[in-house]
C-alpha cells in the first residue's frame, strides 16, 4: 500500500495546496546539472554521455540514500524522501493551471502567476508559438508531466522517475546543450516515453471515443525518429478526439475539453494501478 499512499498525498498536495507549484523551480535542476558538469566534465570525452550519465548519477545516489534511511532511521523518513521527490515530478494540477491561464490570456507572456521559463518547460514549447501550436503540445505535455511520471514512479521508484524529469529536462528545459547531445537525448527520451505513450492513447479510447483512437493511430505513419514518432501520435489523436465534431475556432472549448480527456484517461490510469496494487504487483 506504500505505493498507494505516495500516489494519494502526492496528489492531494499538488492540487489542494497551490504555493507548492512556486517550489517547483527549474532553477533547481538546472544548477545541480551545472554543477555536475563543472565537476565530470574532465572524466567524459563526449558530452552526451555526460548529460546521460547525470540522469544514471541521480537514480544511484538516490536508492542508495533511501537504502540507508532505511537501514539507519525508519521507513518512514523514506516514505518523506520519497512522497517529496514524487511531488517534485508529478504536475497534473500545476499543469492544468498553466493551461487555464493560457486559456484565458491565451498568451503566456501576459500571465503574472507563473515564472515563464517554468511555463515553457511544463508546455514543452517556445513561447512565440501560435495558438495552433499550443494546442498540439497539449497531449504530448500531459504525458511529460502526469503519465510518463506516473509510470517510471511504479516501474523504477521515485528514483526512476526523478531520473525521467532530469533527461525531460536537459531535452525540454532552459538548459543550453549543444545540439548533437541534445539530438541524442531526445533519441533516449524516445524509447523511454514509447510505453507511457502508448499506454496513455490506451486511457484516451477507455474514456473517450475508442473509434476515433483506433481510426488515426491506423492512419499515421511510423517516422525514423522515435522521438518525433510519439509526439506525432499522441497529439494527432489528442487533436482529433477533441476537435471531430466542434467549432475549430472555439479556444476555450478546446482547452477545457482537452483537459477533460486527459483528466479522465488519469482516472483510468489511478483504477488499474489501484487494481495492481490489490492485485499485489505493487507494495
Amino acid at each position: 500500500m506504500t505505493t498507494a499512499f505516495l500516489i494519494i498525498f502526492s496528489l492531494l498536495i499538488e492540487y489542494i495546496y497551490d504555493p507548492i507549484s512556486n517550489m517547483k523551480d527549474t532553477h533547481v535542476m538546472q544548477s545541480l546539472i551545472e554543477k555536475y558538469k563543472e565537476y565530470f566534465k574532465e572524466y567524459f570525452n563526449n558530452k552526451y554521455v555526460l548529460y546521460l550519465f547525470f540522469a544514471v548519477l541521480v537514480f544511484i545516489l538516490i536508492n542508495i540514500i533511501l537504502l540507508l534511511v532505511d537501514l539507519i532511521l525508519h521507513p518512514f523518513f523514506s516514505f518523506l524522501i520519497n512522497l517529496i521527490i514524487l511531488v517534485y515530478c508529478l504536475r497534473p494540477g500545476e499543469f492544468n493551471r498553466i493551461i487555464d491561464e493560457v486559456k484565458l490570456l491565451d498568451d503566456v507572456k501576459k500571465s503574472k502567476n507563473f515564472e515563464i521559463k517554468r511555463m515553457n518547460y511544463i508546455l514543452a514549447d517556445n513561447l512565440n508559438s501560435s495558438t495552433d501550436d499550443k494546442r498540439s503540445i497539449i497531449f504530448y505535455s500531459s504525458t511529460r508531466n502526469i503519465f510518463n511520471v506516473l509510470f517510471w514512479f511504479l516501474i523504477l521508484g521515485p528514483a526512476g522517475a526523478l531520473a525521467y524529469i532530469s533527461i525531460d529536462f536537459m531535452v525540454n528545459g532552459s538548459m543550453k546543450i549543444d545540439a548533437q547531445s541534445k539530438k541524442k537525448l531526445k533519441q533516449v527520451i524516445g524509447i523511454i516515453e514509447f510505453i507511457p505513450i502508448h499506454l496513455t492513447l490506451l486511457s484516451f479510447a477507455l474514456v473517450d471515443d475508442f473509434e476515433t483512437c483506433k481510426k488515426h493511430w491506423q492512419s499515421i505513419s511510423k517516422k525514423k525518429d522515435l522521438y518525433l514518432s510519439n509526439i506525432d501520435l499522441i497529439t494527432t489523436i489528442g487533436l482529433n478526439l477533441v476537435i471531430r465534431n466542434d467549432d475549430l475556432n472555439n479556444d476555450e472549448f478546446f482547452y477545457t475539453n482537452a483537459q477533460i480527456i486527459i483528466f479522465r484517461a488519469l482516472l483510468a490510469w489511478l483504477s488499474i494501478i489501484v487494481l495492481l496494487i490489490f492485485g499485489g504487483f505493487f507494495i
